[in-house]
């Protein structure tokens, strides 16, 4: 080892950045069903489909997942393969890409999926608002997830109004809420969800939230992994 280069470590990764690509782009991704529970009861309510490649590890999918292209195409993948090609027949929430979206929305149509739709800056906003309007028409579900709160969201949310919205991990410090902006941020997206009559899924959320605020931020259900 010379500078802190690992030539089995790069060795290991680039087997499994091989492969990874080799299986998105054949559409050979499993899934991992996680309970998403009711906070208040840990009852079970339905699954979030966790996309997976058989033959790499939790640790190693996470790194290959930090990069945004691998995590589109691996979304992208995996949507097709559970949300178009086969059938659901439970209560099950799967993320989509809003392009991947725009472009397969009008092949979706399991009742009982949860269409969980990741915003991207380059998605053409009137398209993305048009499809989930036809699809709340054509009593297809779907959620929003949040990874950051701010005006576009706000907008999307009211003209399109989604059954769910997903509070992204991403939004969460190590222990606890990141910063008190985002607090204000979720007590915000609370009232707008009730006003809309929006239930709030968060992911990952940690043990640090007590009872108290876990009712003011509306996290009615979760799920962890």
């Amino acid at each position: 080892q010379k500078d802190g280069f690992d030539p089995d470590e790069y060795k290991v990764y680039t087997k499994a950045s091989k492969l990874f690509l080799t299986n998105v782009k054949a559409g050979k991704v499993d899934t991992k069903y996680i309970p998403i529970r009711s906070y208040a009861s840990n009852r079970k309510v339905m699954d979030y489909a966790y996309p997976t490649i058989n033959g790499i590890n939790d640790n190693m999918l996470t790194y290959l997942l930090t990069n945004h292209n691998n995590n589109i195409k691996l979304m992208n993948s995996h949507a097709h393969n559970v949300g178009v090609e086969k059938s659901i027949d439970s209560p099950v929430l799967i993320d989509v890409n809003a392009n991947w979206l725009v472009k397969y929305g009008k092949l979706l149509n399991y009742k009982k999926a949860i269409y969980a739709v990741n915003i991207t800056k380059d998605v053409l906003y009137e398209d993305l608002k048009q499809i989930m309007v036809d699809l709340n028409n054509e009593g297809i579900i779907f959620a929003i997830r949040v990874k950051r709160y701010n005006e576009f969201i706000t907008m999307l949310i009211k003209q399109t109004k989604p059954k769910f919205l997903i509070v992204d991990k991403m939004i969460w410090g190590k222990t606890t809420l990141s910063t008190s902006n985002t607090f204000i941020n979720l007590l915000t997206l609370k009232k707008l969800a009730d006003s809309e009559n929006i239930k709030i899924i968060y992911e990952d959320p940690h043990m640090s939230v007590d009872k108290e605020t876990a009712e003011k931020i509306g996290m009615r259900y979760l799920y962890k992994y």
